[in-house]
C-alpha cells in the first residue's frame, strides 16, 4: 500500500513594498469591479494594497437586522485611500478624511440575507498604498445555512491579522508499507 499526502499551508511573511507591484497587487485580484467583488466574512482583517488605477471591491453578506462596519487602516502620508459602501446599486455611506483610517457602516433592514459592496480606492495618485481591511457584523447566524460563496472568490478563514502577506508552502509525504 502506498499513501501520498500533500499538505498546503499559508505562512505569514512580513510585507515588503517590492512584493506589491501593480496591477498584481494582492492575492484577491481581480476584484476591480462589483461583479468581481471578493466576499469578506465578519471578524476578518486582511493585509491588502491599493493602487492608483486599480479599484478594490469587496462583498459583505449581512444577515437580516444585523449592523456592520468596515474599516481600512493605512498611512495617510504614504497615500490617501477613500471608501464607499453600496447596496442595491446606491451609495449608502462613504468616508473621505485625512486620517489614517476610513470607516463606513450599514444595516440590513430586510428579512433575508443582503449583499453590500465596499469600494476601496486611492484618492490621489501616489503609486500604491498598503492597507488593512477589517469587517465586523453584529450577527452571522444566517450565514451558516447560506451557500452563496464562490469557490475562488471568497475569504473563508484567515490568520489573525498583522502586517503580513501570505506565502503558500507545499510539502508531499509518501509512505510505502
Amino acid at each position: 500500500t502506498t499513501t501520498t499526502t500533500t499538505t498546503t499551508t499559508l505562512k505569514s511573511v512580513p510585507p515588503q513594498h517590492s512584493l506589491f507591484t501593480c496591477p498584481q497587487d494582492d492575492v484577491f485580484e481581480p476584484n476591480n469591479d462589483k461583479t468581481q467583488a471578493t466576499l469578506v466574512l465578519s471578524s476578518t482583517r486582511l493585509p491588502l494594497i491599493a493602487c492608483d488605477d486599480d479599484r478594490d471591491w469587496f462583498r459583505i453578506d449581512v444577515c437580516p437586522g444585523a449592523y456592520f462596519e468596515a474599516t481600512v487602516e493605512f498611512q495617510h502620508d504614504v497615500g490617501d485611500i477613500d471608501l464607499a459602501l453600496f447596496h442595491n446599486d446606491k451609495r449608502v455611506d462613504r468616508s473621505r478624511t485625512r486620517r489614517d483610517w476610513e470607516l463606513v457602516r450599514g444595516q440590513n433592514n430586510g428579512t433575508s440575507l443582503e449583499s453590500f459592496y465596499l469600494y476601496v480606492y486611492v484618492f490621489q495618485k501616489t503609486g500604491h498604498v498598503p492597507y488593512h481591511l477589517s469587517v465586523v457584523t453584529t450577527s452571522t447566524k444566517c450565514l451558516a445555512s447560506t451557500s452563496t460563496m464562490q469557490s475562488n472568490n471568497h475569504v473563508s478563514t484567515i490568520e489573525p491579522a498583522s502586517s503580513s502577506r501570505f506565502e503558500e508552502r507545499s510539502s508531499t509525504t509518501t509512505t510505502t508499507t
